[in-house]
């Protein structure tokens, strides 16, 4: 059609770091928010979290990061924030785009929700629940003030 002009928006990569898996979403150049597959890691091997963090990079080719940063429900630090942050800051050594954070207090809590209205059960959520959260950072993030 003349005349039409499309709007592009940046891609952006949404990540819940859990102990044990990395929830994973993307915002596409339409401002659509998708999950992708969680992935599966030993909490140990940080080195191979960082070399999946770059293979996404260098496959979505996204202008930042954002990151869910876990506090107790009270708003306070754990054992778990803590992880989160310095893995943060580690990646922030290694990699050239910006890293932005939400506070991801509730985001388990929605996504198990949103996971039970699309009909599944707790047992099936499990394989979706981690990315569902890193759609919800994603939404968070969109509502912060830039």
């Amino acid at each position: 059609m003349a005349g039409t002009q499309t709007v592009t928006s940046p891609i952006v990569l949404g990540f819940d770091l859990g102990s044990k898996s990395l929830g994973v979403a993307l915002r596409n150049r339409f401002g659509m928010i998708l999950p992708l597959p969680a992935w599966f890691f030993p909490r140990l091997e940080e080195p191979a979290l960082v070399h999946y963090l770059l293979s996404l990079m260098q496959t979505y080719q996204p202008s930042r990061f954002v990151f869910g940063i876990p506090y107790h429900a009270n708003g306070e630090p754990s054992v778990q924030t803590q992880w989160v942050i310095g893995v943060i800051a580690r990646l922030r050594l290694v990699i050239s785009i910006p890293i932005t954070t939400v506070d991801e207090r509730w985001t388990t809590i929605e996504a198990k929700e949103r996971l039970h209205e699309l009909g599944l059960n707790e047992k099936q959520q499990k394989d979706y629940l981690d990315s569902m959260s890193a759609c919800i950072i994603l939404e968070q993030d969109e509502k912060q003030p830039r």
